[in-house]
């Protein structure tokens, strides 16, 4: 009996490795799908108009994106930060709502300090309901034409902070 169960066990743990990978693989390849249509977004309104107003893009489980941004006047909208923040209720008021909304991303300008300058460039952070979210920061280096810029290396790490609450 003792060899039935253990072979069982040994068979259950055997396909059970290959389908949690499967399963971590679909999840880090939807939050990097997700950041890669969030960025380009990004990217192509800057090149437009300049820089971008804080948005977010929601992805359920069918792989259908729906973008939650502002859309009243633009003399009435709250300092970017603040909407950034706001935004992140409305995400996390969506996935309360829906729960087939999975995984989630959050853009917003951003300057950081590196050596001595200040570098501006398009910060995104994804989450999904299952992983760790994490952030990737675009830095944008001015180009001689207005909202022209070159794109410097693409920087990644994990984050604190969760566009979810049921973390």
């Amino acid at each position: 009996m003792k060899k039935i169960i253990s072979a069982l066990l040994l068979f259950m743990c055997a396909y059970a490795g290959p389908a949690f990978a499967d399963s971590a693989a679909d999840v880090k390849q939807e939050m990097d799908a997700l950041a890669g249509k969030v960025l380009t977004e990004a990217l192509q309104h800057i090149q437009k108009g300049g820089p971008i107003y804080p948005f977010a893009f929601l992805m359920d489980s069918k792989q259908e994106v729906k973008i939650v941004g502002y859309t009243g006047e633009v003399s009435l909208r709250l300092p970017a930060d603040e909407f950034a923040g706001t935004l992140i209720k409305l995400i996390r008021s969506k996935a309360r709502e829906n729960s087939s909304w999975k995984t989630a991303a959050l853009a917003k300008m951003h300057t950081v300090q590196a050596e001595g300058q200040s570098i501006t460039g398009v910060w995104i952070l994804v989450d999904h309901v299952d992983a760790p979210a994490w952030v990737v920061f675009q830095p944008l280096i001015r180009d001689d034409k207005p909202n022209h810029y070159s794109l410097g290396k693409q920087v990644y790490a994990p984050s604190d902070e969760s566009l979810f609450l049921s973390k």
